[in-house]
């Protein structure tokens, strides 16, 4: 049993195959749901085929992540470090969990072609350079925002939660946020703290300074009511 690699696609590349295509509006569809990298492999014929894993790493064999993405032939890859090479590779498992060996290596490197001096995010791979929060921006692109990170410690971690889970349910009807008391947790600034806002702390949480770290800030309120 083995795998054989299709392409990694960079977002702003031509890729050849009808999931691939996608990829060609990256400021209109890749930025849904990450920023990074599409990869595709050909699917294995055997049929006690159980799934695949997709390996990466910053070094060449030095794979600090794994994971398991079933009989699915793509992965998407998320958040990458800008101007880091990464080392990517894929195995094959059967249903009595046989791992094959590695796929060939594919080596990517990150550039989102944004000079540095003009990157809201210039560690993050960020071609369409959005600030779409708080409305109007704030100089800081969404892709390496760190928006829970209510004290500005560098960390999205259980304090940071417990305060939004403190918030969470406030609406422009129950309890609603204003100058006097305004709601953390309320990302998008619509007056509401509910599960889009969840969806947006869960994206950071357990983000550090040695885990992609958070930019610097300074604790101020979020949004104008």
């Amino acid at each position: 049993m083995k795998v054989q690699l299709s392409k990694l696609c960079n977002p702003l590349e031509r890729c050849f195959s009808i999931a691939a295509l996608l990829l060609l509006l990256p400021c209109l569809i890749f930025t849904s749901v990450g920023y990074g990298a599409f990869l595709q492999w050909d699917a294995n014929k055997e049929a006690n085929l159980g799934g695949y894993k997709v390996y990466w790493g910053t070094s060449p064999g030095g794979y600090y992540a794994v994971v398991d993405v079933g009989k699915t032939t793509t992965y998407e890859f998320s958040s990458l470090r800008e101007y880091n090479t990464y080392y990517i590779a894929v195995t094959a498992y059967n249903t009595s969990r046989v791992e094959s060996d590695l796929s060939e290596v594919l080596v990517f490197y990150v550039d989102d072609g944004v000079p540095s001096f003009r990157d809201n995010c210039p560690t993050v791979y960020n071609p369409c350079q959005e600030d779409s929060h708080p409305p109007g921006g704030n100089g800081i692109g969404d892709a390496c925002e760190c928006e829970a990170d209510f004290n500005c410690d560098g960390r999205v971690d259980a304090n940071d939660a417990r305060k939004f889970i403190s918030n969470f349910g406030r609406s422009l009807s129950f309890n609603p946020c204003n100058g006097s008391y305004p709601c953390d947790g309320d990302f998008n600034c619509d007056g509401n703290v509910d599960a889009n806002d969840y969806v947006i702390l869960m994206e950071d949480f357990g983000r550090s300074p040695f885990n992609n770290p958070c930019p610097a800030c300074v604790a101020a309120q979020w949004c104008e009511y």
